[in-house]
């Protein structure tokens, strides 16, 4: 039997025109390209959708994962804030924040990075997805990997995009704006963690390789869950 933990995956999604299928297209992509060697739970955040979005949602993902829906008309900030504090209730130490139109379009094990995780307490994030040009990156490794040591010189050194997150991240930093939309919360929460003492964010050299800078996810969404 594994020692390393289980582990949730934060799953944001709200229901809106124009974005119909995607949701089901990114739990699908996840149930075949990501790999971990424990267990993952399902929190499906979802930000006051149908009825029938939500139970779709569950069904797809329950067919891999223990799923569960927590379903409010709310601002996405008090939303994703409600699920956190309770995945972090039930005594899971890191969640995999997962957004509802980011498809993983190849194989990725999280299995190393979630160790990093568990044996750098230094470390309270680990990106998956997204490299900015113009980050100041600082190269070390753990484990016999390399990584880049993202240093808060610059913009973006949080990303709201895929990415692990341990509990110290939160416990240090607090949560989410719950009075903005997505993209202002990602400023905002980055804005505070670079003028902030806390944990560091480090990214896996070896998801570099791809073509487009969202690495080994593709952004599909052209139409804004929230205003």
């Amino acid at each position: 039997m594994s020692d390393l933990p289980t582990i949730a995956i934060l799953f944001m999604t709200k229901e809106v025109p124009g974005r119909e299928g995607i949701a089901i297209r990114t739990i699908d992509a996840l149930k075949k390209n990501l790999f971990y060697d424990a267990t993952m739970d399902f929190f499906i955040a979802d930000g006051g959708s149908s009825w029938d979005y939500g139970i779709a949602l569950t069904d797809c993902a329950s067919q891999k994962y223990n799923s569960s829906l927590h379903s409010q008309k709310s601002s996405p900030g008090f939303c994703w804030n409600t699920v956190i504090r309770n995945i972090f209730g039930y005594h899971y130490e890191i969640y995999l924040r997962m957004e509802d139109d980011m498809v993983l379009h190849d194989k990725l094990d999280i299995t190393p990075y979630v160790k990093l995780l568990m044996e750098k307490e230094r470390v309270g994030m680990v990106r998956l997805a997204l490299m900015p040009i113009g980050l100041d990156l600082h190269s070390t490794a753990h484990d016999g990997r390399i990584y880049f040591n993202v240093k808060k010189s610059t913009p973006y050194f949080y990303s709201g995009h895929p990415g692990l997150i341990h509990k110290r991240l939160h416990d240090t930093h607090g949560y989410f704006d719950e009075n903005a939309n997505p993209g202002e919360i990602e400023v905002n929460f980055d804005h505070r963690l670079r003028h902030e003492e806390g944990p560091e964010i480090w990214m896996p050299w070896d998801l570099g390789g791809y073509e487009n800078t969202f690495g080994v996810f593709n952004h599909i969404g052209e139409v804004q869950s929230y205003d």
